[in-house]
């Protein structure tokens, strides 16, 4: 039994367009991972999924947007392990993605973001609840690289 999760999300170089108010991100990579801990509680699985897909926009207070993930593609390096993981657990035949909405995520003055709280709600195995965690912004020479942790 699975008995907390713990996701990582990494989008790397996105392309902020050149002008003022709402501008939208371009997602040129990205990765996302987990970490569940079961029973008996030294049993960690790390679980890493494909690239995302989604939209986020870059305004005046922030970054806001959605993103989702298609559930089929996590693997956990064991075919038995991820078989069981989807069919059982994630059953994805029901609900193949999960759904990251950003609705408040601040950047400092100079667009950037060192570990700084955002919410959001998580739509996940047909549940939608709110979520908050832990993100960074770095800005490398006009492409914006977010990294985000958060539990559930």
């Amino acid at each position: 039994m699975i008995k907390s999760r713990l996701f990582k999300v990494s989008m790397l170089s996105l392309f902020v367009a050149p002008y003022l108010g709402a501008a939208p991100l371009k997602i040129n990579s990205s990765s996302v991972s987990f970490l569940a801990t079961g029973k008996p509680g030294f049993l960690k699985i790390n679980g890493t999924g494909p690239d995302m897909r989604g939209t986020l926009d870059k305004g005046a207070k922030g970054i806001t947007g959605e993103l989702s993930v298609p559930m089929e593609k996590f693997v956990t390096g064991i075919d038995l392990r991820d078989e069981h993981m989807k069919e059982k657990y994630f059953e994805v035949k029901k609900f193949p993605e999960a759904t990251l909405k950003i609705t408040e995520f601040e950047l400092d003055g100079s667009g950037q973001a060192k570990e700084k709280p955002f919410k959001g709600t998580l739509k996940f195995h047909g549940i939608e609840k709110p979520i908050v965690g832990v993100a960074s912004a770095t800005n490398d020479g006009g492409k914006l690289n977010i990294d985000a942790t958060f539990p559930i």
